[in-house]
């Protein structure tokens, strides 16, 4: 067994040790950790160089040629 899969295991069996209202809190803290991570990533792809940018200057361009409308 490597490393990664002994360490993930022995935080598993931890995690199951841990009363339910400390689970409920780590449950809470990864999902925070999740929205964050989720919000850099997209901030990345959208800014600079990111791989979203042609995405959106592609949009950009089909709204102000009318191929599109705003959405409400």
């Amino acid at each position: 067994m490597n490393d990664s899969i002994a360490t993930e295991t022995q935080i598993k069996k931890e995690i199951m040790s841990l009363p339910l209202d400390k689970r409920g809190q780590l449950l809470q803290w990864l999902i925070d950790m999740d929205k964050r991570d989720w919000d850099l990533q997209l901030e990345e792809d959208f800014s600079g160089e990111g791989e979203g940018v042609s995405l959106l200057h592609q949009v950009k361009e089909d709204f102000r040629s009318g191929r599109c409308e705003r959405w409400e």
